[in-house]
């Protein structure tokens, strides 16, 4: 078609039945990535030629000659580099030498205009070149555009010579460019997502991804002159099989990133969940041993990732010039550790006639790490990519000298997540641990857990280091017997991951393979092996158990055996959390711990048996008293409230503040018969409200599941709930609820909507369905399904509670799950004593301990059975289609 029969009507289909054509090409199977990518490219260039002869158009035909003969219109940035997705922008600068003339804003004008009109997600800059060199002072977004440039139309000239001054200014400002480049990558980064493993990466701008394959070339041009990886190995700048790893995940990204577009229509970069399930279909890959298909899918991106963002960290920080200055400070600052080692800005590194010696073997290769830790200083990169060069041709052997000079790393708590992080980047942690290797891009695809299996290990060190210097962990840091093994506990404890069998039992038996390897002696190696095996023992019990029963208590002491493991299982616990993903930790989880192992620690003394915990129990009255004797002075009303505090659960005591029992105390004093006080607290920094419902039970029915249906209704989503039931008839139930839309504080008026209609559940029974009804214009659109792989189930526990039975619901978190749960154990007959909702982002586990309506344990093992088999029903059919109540 000429430029001619083009009209503003057929611009838009134009260009789509063009690309159209490539990509059901590339659909069926005739071109593969490159080739569509290149045909794409091809395709644009005479599309937009295309659209230059039309925008023209009205132009006289010597003033269009003219303005061609002064300006250059260049592909710039991916354009220009020659990779067009079918969604990519379209980067243009029209350029010119001397100043613009009437033509040339008449043709920009309409150019730009029929560019959008005909689609094309269009980037142009009209600049002359001074503004393009000066700009690029101080843009670097401006300046990597110009890397890799093409001429589309004009004169080439003007391009040449554009080309010309913008390489002698990088010659000149090498150091500026590279770190604008460097900057302007960890300011995307930060954007785009915190770090390789996130687990919804974006295949363009996350790290390790496209962005940092460009981020290589954009340095080796501007310290070698070459963008070509091959190139780039020539000039010695890149190792021959590096470049063969970054061409290869060049090729990887690109298909991923074609696909995306091509299935979703629209500029899609972001591999997310749905799409990562999709294409592992695609692809056809299958479950193998223990590990779902999607997620041995995502361990080939992920080592990709991990091994491009290395790389590209590596290259940059070898080619970045020095400068006079830094030169100057190097030979003034410099610091020389025993005639082998200088230190320069807090990095280690080797007089260069003592390399060869200093890397000759693992011993020398880990007293270099211990001098680095003693001196306060990392590896250089450079130091780091001599090792790991040398690494291949060390034994896969470790001696004890070897094993000794690592576990002294470990012994330097507070400073061993860097030291760990630089052994694996240069392969030396995979040889002391090779079982390591497994977890190299390692993930569990679910939403609870947002780190792969590697960079989550790492994270737990960082957090152990972090959690040295604060006041109320410092003092069990100190109390460790060999405290090495708890970072290597840490560096293990997730190794079982991925395998058919319980991660936990398989990293006991992976501890003891490494404990033989590590030349431990076996007492060490037994207490390395009990951590790993129990490292979630202690968050179950902390979040799903009565930990105030002393029997609870003495099950979990006689597993620690003794304080040693105790402090080492408490510290591995808490890192292990923190590293989960971001928000999982937070201070009621830190209290239950910490209730947990004091508890724990006492007993191991015989000092938490039932005569030391009825007299912890008489201290928490006796100071609740007093508070609120400086409220009461009536010895009737004191009197009352210490019959109150008798009356409540032991649980009730052990689990609140005194302060916080105290007011709960002085509101009962006040409650009468029916009546119903609600207290509330919001609190900024986690952006959720507890909820304190008090009444007194008398003639009123059991009312839990209401209660929870009401803040479902008005769409709050229930984090925990705990129930608490005095002899008395006194009632305390505390949820701790978000709004599912709103982190702000609720107003007053939405407070009180919130009171009444709890108030209103308690009195009598409501109709849910029409409260939901009623508030439905405060529901989004329905979460999508989950994609844990782990199946809803119902577990009976009849062991751990002398006095309740428990229920354990293991489900998919959605708005309404905790009602119909708790709706169907109202069904059985059955009264609620205690609920530990506990909510891990899309799975949950709601634990309720329950009794028949006189308060007795529930022996019959047919009961349990039809109780656990009439609740998974429930669980099903809410999981299947009854959720929709409570969506909008």
């Amino acid at each position: 078609m000429n430029a001619s029969d083009l009209t503003h009507d057929t611009l838009k289909s134009r260009w789509q039945e063009s690309q159209g054509a490539i990509l059901d090409r590339y659909r069926n199977g005739e071109l593969d990535t490159q080739a569509t990518i290149a045909e794409l490219t091809q395709g644009m260039d005479a599309f937009v030629n295309e659209l230059i002869d039309y925008a023209c158009g009205q132009l006289p035909k010597a003033s269009r000659d003219a303005m061609f003969d002064a300006i250059a219109i260049l592909a710039v940035g991916g354009y220009g580099r020659g990779e067009m997705f079918p969604h990519s922008d379209v980067d243009l600068l029209i350029c010119y030498d001397n100043g613009g003339n009437q033509s040339l804003q008449q043709f920009t004008s309409e150019f730009v205009r029929i560019c959008w009109d005909a689609g094309l997600k269009l980037g142009h800059a009209v600049r002359s070149i001074n503004d393009t060199l000066s700009l690029c002072r101080d843009e670097s977004q401006v300046a990597t555009s110009l890397v890799q440039t093409r001429l589309l139309r004009g004169n080439e000239n003007i391009h040449e010579k554009l080309r010309r001054r913008f390489e002698a200014w990088i010659t000149k400002a090498r150091r500026a460019f590279i770190d604008a480049c460097e900057e302007s990558r960890n300011k995307e980064i930060k954007e785009a997502a915190a770090a390789v493993y996130s687990l919804e990466p974006d295949v363009k701008r996350s790290p390790g991804a496209m962005r940092d394959l460009q981020l290589i070339r954009w340095i080796g041009f501007a310290r070698h002159d070459v963008v070509k990886f091959q190139d780039l190995a020539r000039c010695g700048a890149l190792q021959p099989e590096t470049v063969l790893l970054l061409e290869e995940a060049e090729r990887y990204f690109a298909e991923i990133r074609l696909d995306l577009h091509v299935h979703s229509t629209r500029a899609q970069d972001v591999l997310t969940r749905q799409e990562q399930l999709r294409l592992t279909h695609q692809t056809g890959i299958s479950d193998h041993a223990g590990q779902r298909a999607v997620e041995r899918f995502m361990q080939k991106y992920f080592r990709y990732a991990d091994q491009v963002a290395r790389t590209a960290r590596r290259f940059v920080e070898l080619n970045r010039p020095s400068t006079f200055q830094e030169r100057v400070s190097a030979r003034v600052y410099r610091r020389l550790i025993d005639d082998t080692y200088v230190i320069v800005g807090n990095r280690l590194n080797v007089v260069s006639y003592d390399v060869a010696s200093v890397t000759a073997s693992l011993e020398k290769i880990l007293s270099t790490f211990l001098v680095a830790i003693d001196q306060k200083a990392r590896l250089s990169t450079r130091l780091l990519e001599t090792i790991k060069q040398k690494k291949g041709s060390l034994p896969n052997e470790v001696s004890e000298e070897s094993a000794k000079l690592f576990l002294q790393i470990l012994e330097n708590i507070g400073r061993i997540g860097p030291a760990v992080r630089d052994l694996y980047e240069c392969g030396i942690l995979e040889l002391l641990i090779p079982h390591f290797t497994h977890a190299r891009g390692l993930l569990q695809f679910n939403l609870y857990h947002a780190y792969t299996v590697d960079e989550h290990t790492f994270r737990t060190l960082e957090a152990m280091d972090e959690l040295v210097t604060e006041s109320d962990y410092k003092p069990i840091f100190l109390d460790l017997k060999s405290p090495e093994l708890l970072p290597l506990s840490l560096i293990l404890h997730d190794l079982g991951k991925g395998f058919e069998e319980d991660h936990s039992v398989l990293g006991a038996e992976i501890a003891r393979e490494i404990g033989v390897r590590l030349h431990l002696e076996s007492e060490k190696t037994n207490q390395l092996a009990l951590l790993i095996r129990e490292h979630l023992s202690m968050s179950v019990l902390a979040f799903r158990r009565d930990t105030s029963d002393p029997q609870v208590v003495a099950g979990f002491g006689k597993v620690v055996g003794d304080a040693d493991t105790l402090r080492k299982l408490y510290l591995l616990t808490i890192c292990d959390i923190q590293a989960v993903a971001p928000g999982i930790w937070n201070d009621w989880k830190s209290q239950l711990l910490h209730e947990l192992f004091d508890r724990t620690l006492l007993c191991l003394k015989g000092e938490y048996e039932r005569p030391h915990v009825d007299q912890q129990l008489e201290d928490i009255r006796s100071q609740a008293i007093e508070l609120i004797a400086q409220e009461q002075s009536s010895q009737e009303k004191r009197n009352s409230a210490l019959q109150e505090l008798r009356s409540m659960p032991e649980y009730y005591l052990l689990s609140a503040s005194i302060e916080g029992i105290a007011h709960e105390m002085q509101v009962a004093l006040e409650l009468e018969a029916g009546q119903i006080e609600i207290l509330d607290r919001f609190d900024a920094e986690t952006g959720t409200l507890e909820l304190t419902i008090m009444t007194r039970q008398l003639e009123q029915p059991r009312c839990f599941h209401r209660l929870a249906g009401v803040l479902t209704a008005l769409n709050y989503s229930i984090l925990s709930a705990d129930i608490y039931t005095g002899d008395t008839g006194l009632i305390c139930d505390r949820f701790l609820v978000t709004d599912r839309y709103s982190d702000q504080e609720p107003s007053a008026k939405r407070l009180q909507t919130i009171h009444d209609r709890l108030r209103e559940a308690i009195q009598r029974p409501v109709s849910f369905e029409k409260l939901f009804q009623k508030h439905r214009r405060y529901q989004g659109t329905a979460k999508s399904e989950p994609i844990s792989d782990q199946k809803s189930h119902v577990v009976i526990d009849n062991d751990t509670s002398s006095q309740a039975t428990i229920v354990d619901v293991f489900a998919h978190d959605r708005a309404g799950l905790l009602f119909t749960i708790s709706k169907a154990i109202y069904d059985l007959d059955l009264s609620v004593t205690l609920a530990r909702i506990t909510t891990h982002v899309d799975q949950v586990v709601d634990v309720f301990y329950v009794t028949d309506l006189d308060g007795n344990k529930i022996l019959d093992e047919y009961s349990r059975k039809a109780i656990r088999d009439r609740v998974q029903r429930v669980l099903d059919e809410f999981e299947r289609y009854g959720h929709r109540l409570f969506i909008g």
